[in-house]
């Protein structure tokens, strides 16, 4: 051949013939290649079908973890509150002040039970220890208000019978005025049997 002349690809460059090509076989063999590779598009299709579900569950699993502890938060709210109203029953009678209890008292060392209440018994005896403690907290001998003030009988220097009346007092007076001191409370010490 010369260099002005272009070969055929078709054709060998020894100038024998090639068998010929037997596009039966070649059809089977694509055929069967197709067919493999629409096995595996199938496969990776329900795999990823699969990983969409999963994706889904665990999306699902994070909103109920989320809730969970959304529920946790909640309840642990709750059992502090029952505890506080606990306390506070117990305290009521025993404190001035029954607050004072659950700032002055640790109640981190008591759980709730099962229906979330409280050990009533291990209450009283940490509110015991404190009046214990600390005697001017309790409730008792002690007429002070919440502020700790001693409020004015309207008696001055002992004289507790001042602006009370008697039974004599009583014998002098008009029903009119007998009504309006026990209005102005200046019969209780007689209604009260404290005086004569």
């Amino acid at each position: 051949m010369s260099d002005g002349q272009q070969q055929d690809p078709n054709t060998n460059a020894q100038g024998a013939q090639e068998p010929p090509i037997d596009w039966h076989d070649k059809f089977l063999g694509q055929k069967k290649v197709n067919t493999d590779l629409e096995a595996k598009l199938k496969a990776a299709r329900e795999k990823a079908d699969r990983v969409d579900d999963l994706e889904k569950q665990v999306a699902d699993w994070e909103k109920r973890g989320t809730e969970f502890d959304s529920a946790q938060a909640t309840i642990a709210g709750l059992q502090k509150r029952v505890l506080q109203a606990n306390v506070t029953a117990a305290a009521t009678g025993k404190l001035i002040n029954p607050s004072d209890a659950l700032k002055l008292i640790d109640f981190s060392d008591l759980t709730a039970d099962d229906q979330g209440g409280y050990d009533q018994q291990a209450i009283g005896e940490k509110i015991d220890a404190l009046v214990t403690a600390h005697p001017y907290l309790a409730q008792g001998g002690n007429n002070a208000g919440l502020a700790g003030i001693i409020p004015p009988s309207g008696v001055r220097d002992g004289d507790h019978q001042a602006g009370q009346l008697t039974r004599d007092d009583l014998k002098n007076m008009t029903p009119k005025q007998i009504d309006e001191a026990r209005r102005k409370g200046r019969l209780n010490d007689l209604l009260a049997g404290r005086s004569k």
